[in-house]
């Protein structure tokens, strides 16, 4: 190995966190008895192109 090579290094690792959450307010999308609410610690709403329980992988695909 030249000189060159051995005084190359890679930098140090960085350790990733999450970023901190924002404090957001709640959105309806929709309305009436149909309506999903976003932000402000509503649960997570996943929309999905299949009729059946996505669990059941026989069925979905």
């Amino acid at each position: 190995m030249n000189e060159a090579a051995s005084e190359t290094r890679l930098p140090d690792p960085v350790v990733a966190e999450p970023a901190p959450r924002r404090r957001t307010c709640a959105v309806a999308i929709g309305a009436g008895p149909g309506a999903v609410i976003v932000g402000r610690g509503a649960p997570v709403v996943v929309q999905s192109m299949t009729n059946t329980d996505t669990a059941d992988v026989e069925s979905t695909v």
